[in-house]
């Protein structure tokens, strides 16, 4: 009986989820950050924000 070389199926599935996963992950993470509600500081607002989030400073 020859050697048969064993297909990896995985591999061809793996990919278009992870680039579903990530493209919602890009888009659940967006978000309006707050200064001073969110964090007291400019600063720790850009520290914590994500690529897509927006800072908003507001005036006291």
């Amino acid at each position: 009986m020859p050697f048969r070389k064993q297909q990896i199926w995985y591999g061809k599935n793996i990919a278009p989820s992870v680039f579903i996963f990530y493209s919602f992950v890009g888009t659940i993470s967006a978000a309006d950050i707050y200064v001073p509600d969110d964090y007291a500081k400019i600063q720790w607002a850009v520290d914590n924000a994500s690529v897509s989030s927006t800072i908003i400073v507001m005036y006291l």
